[in-house]
């Protein structure tokens, strides 16, 4: 069949995203070309990227600010690109900052756009969903629910399945263990205080308490924290006065065997909360951010909760615990039990399971149904 895809990725989640769809497709279609712009596991399938995505991958309101002018500039070197060698279809991937800016802007040249990742317009400014629908031809989503808030404003929006679903079998609990240096009979409670500096000396103190309060309970209690480079350093300072300092473990060698191993984990929110509920890991949610970030998101929020798998079930399975709820004795009489009582773990495993089964496709991997949509836009031959 051939035919020509651009793709544009910015940042290393939709790199991933990326990586699998070029696979997928080339799986059904040998002979398809790929153009545009993406990280080291896109380059792998064969795309040779017009910029670097690392100066995509920008985070914070004043970072942002500050690469603006660039930013702008690397837009329309895309735009040009795009125009010079007319593909078959436009797939951008998430980053809808810089992806979208582009898609506007070539538009006009009539190239079918496919946006891959919807934009959370059920959190937050639901009027999104009316405005995209203006220029995008086809939408993949990540969630079952969400086609719904763009179908209605006449944008095809399709359910492809969320990429954990792709993710490889953890190992088992025993091999885990003794990898981590732990015993059988050891409870061992996941840390997970964010990837933020701001997250890791906000939470990583609270957390400390929380460990100190079963102590005595639990005299075979371990702690392990999946650590990010960029926070090691500040992991590493606060941690070192601990009485029982945890364990540290690469998060990016190590994440999965810390999930294998762990009884119970205490984390903070975010894309961390879902990969707990697929690993089958019972979580307490515990959070807390600045008073004015706090203010300006209880304004502009349209959910109740802040974890995923609580947003998805409309309910909260895993307890969540924010701002001021976020107390010491609340927190250690719910992880109590999650670590200690069998029932109450497999309370919270059994419902996290009806919903993690809702972020698999009916019939194919993520991949192979993104693939499907986007080869669809190919020339027949």
């Amino acid at each position: 069949m051939g035919g020509h895809v651009f793709l544009i990725a910015g940042e290393a989640s939709g790199d991933l995203l990326g990586a699998r769809l070029m696979a997928a497709m080339k799986e059904s279609d040998p002979d398809v070309r790929f153009s545009g712009v993406g990280g080291q596991l896109m380059a792998a399938e064969g795309l040779v990227s017009l910029i670097p995505i690392e100066e995509l991958a920008l985070h914070g309101f004043v970072e942002v600010l500050k690469h603006i002018p660039n930013v702008l500039r690397r837009v329309n070197e895309v735009v040009e690109a795009i125009s010079s060698d007319l593909p078959d279809v436009l797939v951008t991937i998430d980053a809808p900052g810089f992806s979208l800016r582009v898609a506007r802007k070539v538009k006009p040249l009539g190239v079918p756009l496919v946006h891959y990742v919807a934009p959370t317009v059920w959190a937050w400014r639901p009027r999104r969903a009316k405005k995209i629908s203006s220029y995008l031809d086809h939408l993949l989503t990540l969630f079952d629910f969400e086609p719904s808030y763009f179908t209605k404003h006449g944008l095809k929006a399709t359910f492809v399945g969320h990429p954990l679903t792709e993710t490889q079998n953890l190992g088992s609990r025993g091999e885990s263990r003794i990898e981590l240096g732990f015993s059988d009979d050891d409870k061992v409670l996941a840390l997970l205080p964010g990837s933020r500096e701001s997250e890791v000396r906000r939470m990583l103190p609270f957390f400390e308490e929380v460990v100190q309060q079963f102590q005595e309970e639990i005299p075979n209690l371990k702690t392990v924290i999946p650590v990010v480079d960029y926070v090691k350093d500040d992991v590493i300072e606060i941690t070192s006065t601990w009485k029982d300092a945890p364990l540290l473990v690469d998060q990016t060698q190590g994440k999965h065997l810390v999930f294998a191993a762990a009884d119970a984990a205490l984390a903070c929110s975010g894309t961390v909360a879902m990969e707990l509920a697929w690993a089958k890991v019972p979580t307490v949610i515990s959070y807390k951010m600045a008073w004015l970030s706090s203010l300006i998101g209880y304004m502009l929020l349209k959910v109740k909760y802040a974890s995923m798998i609580n947003i998805i079930a409309d309910r909260a399975i895993q307890p969540e615990f924010l701002q001021w709820r976020c107390k010491l004795e609340t927190v250690v009489e719910t992880i109590g039990p999650l670590l200690l009582d069998e029932q109450t773990r497999q309370a919270q495993l059994r419902e996290l399971e009806d919903v993690t089964d809702r972020l698999k496709h009916p019939d194919k991997s993520p991949s192979q149904a993104a693939a499907q949509v986007v080869l669809n836009y190919l020339p027949r031959t």
